[in-house]
């Protein structure tokens, strides 16, 4: 084992008992673990920065040493650190005796070598023989006895340690063991003076009326022992601080003093004490105090009229409107909110409430005077009292007159009393936990825990109702708890599978209740089939104790969770948001409650038609009568035991274990969604079955021939599609991204997997069809192809299918379409039903305001074929037409990172073409 000293931020000297109390909270977390590196002590530079001394990792040689080990030959930089019994010189050349037999105790020897090497240079701050140049002079000067010079300054035993450590008999050296000792003991011994320094805990108290001063002189030696331990009790909660007209002042040494209050002591309703960790100090009397002989006043002024043998660090807070209020439920909520926040933070436990916008909030302020306006504000307190250690002295216990002190007398002084600065007099001092008490929010935390209540219930594949593993929701204001005293005895005939299972996890029919089965992303997971068939009836008693609230007439308290929100958005992205979504809602849930009612509930099935009969005081009686006459001996608990009908008077009056008995208000988890991700999914979920651009793309002609005039080309889309009812428009560019004119392309075959694209030369033309590109776009319903890019879901569309008969001499064709405006952008593919008829090209040439004119551009060889034939043939062309608004100007595309303009694929619609009617 080998020790390594690494240093820790500056620590001013106000901060020390800060840290040290720090460290000793993570030593006493780990300390079980004999792997974990044990703190040493601490060391200090000139400019008093401060390092802890931790243990090393397991190993036989020093890191220092093992750098200069891979070959035979010693590197020179390192000469200073290693022990010199480990040289060889031998002609110029420094060579390591051990490397072959690495003896592990003579390495170990070197290891303490380097360590007061390391010791000397931490007290140094510089290198060794910084004046000299590292070579095998140096090194040869080292073995024959060279060592640096003591630092003026150094502690004369820290000296003597590191001279031991680099002696040059490995013999006389102490073990790396007795060197963490010593270390160890020197930095216990500057720690205490440190600490008793600061706290000033050698020293008697002064009390002048409205303060708590430090004596003049010491009482104590700065030689005794100092014990730190962490406080585990409750918070202490003092009421009606500070009143200005009692006739009590702790703060003067004088109890009979009826001197009115200094103002500086202000008045509060609640004072409560955070106390971090208890401190306490024994040690001689310095003699120059047990030697006093002048009067009691010089006494007093000298060496203070008090001495505390304990003493509480921590923080303090004050309440100064808590009195006025006159809501219980909003002082219950805050002793809530406050107990939250100080076990969450305390015990490193998750807090759910962290960014609460509190509909009530006192007002706050602490020892320091600084003021706490929100719930942030409290919670950032609490973790710089017990995460960042910034304590203040907050009360004096175990306290003696110093005189009694000075003459070795036990103290007549109460040993529950104590001094605490700021606080003169307080009406009544109880825990945290007493204070609380008759607070019904007093179990909300292990509720929320216990019932799982920021978690969303899950119906699986199964129509079975989990509750999900993961959060969905935090909260935004505490929940509103009710106490409750109802008995029901329910009895509910369910009419489908769905209200069977419901029913079974305590959600009810409610005539005000939503119809679960239409909420998103529900389908597929419910068949609603009738269950009239099956006779049979719930038979349900239940006794409400508590209700809790999640919601109010005007708000929701609960808010979606970080997770979830990033799930959601996660899903949004993704090409397939339709999979992706369902699958966050199937491990986030379905449903949330916004009520959930806590008691205790039995059941039974039987025959019978359904009633609801509500059970008033004396309960037993007239439970017991209906139980009579529907032939009852005995119900079931939630668990499954028997309560036997001669044990219901027990069952009833047991308050203990209660469990959830209701849902109510249950809401999709899609509500608890902010505004704006809603209404995304609800763009992706398209419940009005609009057509919508699915995905756009770009792909190079390089494979063509370019002597040809006709071309097929086959294009895959990735991920495959779920459905071949799509459409797809397009046209081609060159590879500077202008439209060329020069080739029609339509588009067909349609599949899963992709399409393909027949694309013609219309003209002569000197454009070479290999270095052009297809730009594409497929549109349709995304719920029916499962694929919908995140790139242009916004966009909204108009789509227009026209079937055409084609008439002899006759080249133009109106079609009726949506309203049309200016700078509106059409997209036109067609097909021919007849097979061997097949038009060049289709072009826009004139619009209105509710049709455009499309002219329909024939090859030559289609009019012979037409010509030639003796029968009369009709020719149908299915024009199909995309529409998008003046709002739109680009598309994104998904297989590059370009933005296409629209003119590039559509027609825009320009003043020159448009047709006055």
């Amino acid at each position: 084992m080998s020790d390594t000293i690494s240093s820790i931020p500056h620590i001013a000297h106000h901060a020390t008992v800060k840290e040290i109390i720090r460290e000793i909270k993570l030593r006493r977390e780990v300390d079980f673990n004999d792997m974990m590196m044990k703190l040493y002590g601490i060391t200090k530079t000139s400019d008093k920065e401060y390092l802890l001394v931790l243990e090393y990792a397991e190993g036989a040689d020093f890191g220092l040493s093992k750098r200069i080990k891979s070959t035979d030959q010693i590197s020179f930089d390192t000469v200073p650190y290693d022990a010199p019994e480990g040289f060889n010189i031998t002609g110029g050349i420094l060579q390591d005796v051990n490397r072959e037999n690495k003896q592990t105790e003579k390495l170990k020897k070197r290891d303490v070598y380097s360590t007061g090497v390391l010791l000397w240079e931490l007290s140094s701050g510089k290198r060794p023989f910084t004046d000299k140049e590292y070579n095998i002079s140096l090194a040869r000067e080292i073995f024959q006895g060279l060592r640096e010079g003591i630092v003026e300054g150094t502690p004369k035993e820290y000296s003597n340690l590191y001279a031991k450590c680099w002696d040059s008999d490995p013999e006389k050296r102490p073990t790396i063991q007795e060197v963490a000792i010593i270390l160890k003991s020197m930095i216990s011994s500057q720690q205490t003076q440190q600490m008793i320094k600061q706290l000033k805990l050698n020293h008697g108290l002064f009390l002048d009326g409205y303060r708590i001063e430090p004596s003049k002189q010491a009482v104590l030696s700065e030689n005794g022992i100092l014990n730190i331990s962490l406080y585990r009790e409750q918070p202490l909660i003092y009421t009606y601080v500070n009143n200005h007209g009692s006739l009590t002042n702790l703060l003067s040494f004088d109890l009979d003093d009826n001197k009115e209050l200094n103002e500086a002591l202000q008045p509060s309703d609640i004072c409560i004490n955070f106390p971090v960790a208890e401190i306490t100090y024994n040690a001689n009397l310095l003699e120059s105090f047990s030697n006093f002989m002048k009067g009691d006043e010089a006494l007093y002024e000298t060496y203070g009229h008090l001495f505390a043998r304990k003493v509480l660090v921590g923080g303090t807070l004050f309440i100064d409107d808590f009195k006025s209020i006159t809501s219980k439920q909003q002082v219950d909520s805050f002793k809530f909110f406050l107990t939250w926040v100080y076990n969450s933070v305390k015990y490193n436990k998750e807090n759910p409430f962290n960014n609460l916008s509190l509909n009530f909030f006192p007002k706050l302020r602490t020892s320091g005077g600084e003021k706490l306006h929100a719930p942030v504000d409290l919670t950032n307190w609490m973790n710089k009292l017990y995460q960042d250690n910034m304590l203040d002295v907050i009360s004096y216990t175990n306290l003696i007159l110093i005189s009694e002190l000075r003459l070795g007398k036990s103290s007549s002084i109460d040993a529950s009393q104590e001094k605490q600065p700021g606080i003169a007099n307080f009406k009544e001092k109880l825990s945290l936990e007493d204070w609380v008490r008759d607070s019904i929010y007093v179990n909300l935390a292990r509720w929320v825990k216990e019932f799982h209540l920021l978690q969303g219930i899950i119906i699986s594949e199964y129509l079975r109702l989990e509750i999900s593993k993961r959060t969905a929701v935090s909260f935004v204001n505490v929940p509103s708890v009710y106490l409750s005293d109802i008995f029901y005895l329910d009895m509910i005939k369910p009419t489908t599978n769905l209200e069977k299972i419901l029913i079974s996890n305590n959600i009810f029919p409610n005539e005000n209740a939503r119809d679960i089965s239409t909420f998103p992303f529900m389908k597929g997971l419910i068949k609603n089939d009738n269950l009239n068939h099956r006779n049979y009836t719930h038979f349900l008693v239940r006794r409400e104790r508590y209700k809790i609230l999640l919601s109010s007439s005007s708000s929701v308290d609960v808010k979606p969770s970080e997770e979830f929100k990033l799930a959601i958005e996660k899903a949004l992205e993704s090409i397939r948001p339709f999979v992706f979504l369902q699958n966050v809602f199937d491990e986030y849930g379905h449903l949330f409650p916004l009520t959930i009612v806590l008691g205790k509930s039995l059941k039974n099935i039987l025959p019978n038609s359904p009633k609801k009969i509500e059970l008033r005081s004396p309960t037993f009686d007239p439970l017991k009568s209906h139980l009579d006459n529907l032939n009852i001996s005995y119900l079931l608990t939630k668990k499954g035991n028997i309560v036997e009908k001669n044990d219901l008077s027990n069952w009833i009056k047991d308050d203990d274990n209660l469990e959830i008995i209701g849902f109510e208000n249950v809401i999709s988890l899609y509500d608890i969604l902010e505004i704006e991700q809603r209404r995304r999914i609800d763009v992706v979920l398209n419940k009005q079955d609009e057509i919508k651009i699915i995905m756009t793309g770009i792909v190079d002609l390089e494979d063509l021939d370019n002597n040809n005039i006709e071309h097929y080309k086959r294009i895959n889309v990735k991920p495959s599609l779920e459905s071949e009812n799509y459409e797809v428009f397009g046209s081609i560019i060159s590879d500077h991204g202008l439209r060329i004119e020069d080739f029609s392309v339509t588009f067909g075959l349609y599949d899963f997997n992709g399409f393909s694209a027949t694309i013609k030369t219309l003209n002569n033309t000197s454009v070479n069809i290999t270095e052009c590109f297809i730009l594409w776009t497929i549109v349709g319903n995304p719920s029916d192809l499962s694929v919908f890019s995140p790139k242009n879901r916004d966009i909204k569309v108009n789509y227009v299918k026209k079937s055409i008969a084609l008439k002899p001499d006759i080249s133009c064709y109106s079609i009726e379409s949506c309203q049309l405006s200016e700078d509106y952008t059409i997209f036109l593919n067609y097909y021919c039903l007849k097979a061997n008829y097949e038009p060049i090209d289709i072009k826009l040439v004139k619009w209105s305001n509710d049709s455009i004119d499309i002219q329909i551009v024939e090859s030559n060889n289609s009019n012979s074929n037409a010509n030639e034939s003796n029968e009369i043939t009709t020719i149908i062309v299915d024009v199909h037409i995309f529409i998008l608004s003046s709002d739109y100007k680009s598309l994104k595309i998904d297989n590059d990172e370009k933005e296409c303009n629209l003119n590039l694929i559509g027609y825009t619609l320009t003043e020159d073409i448009y047709k006055n009617i």
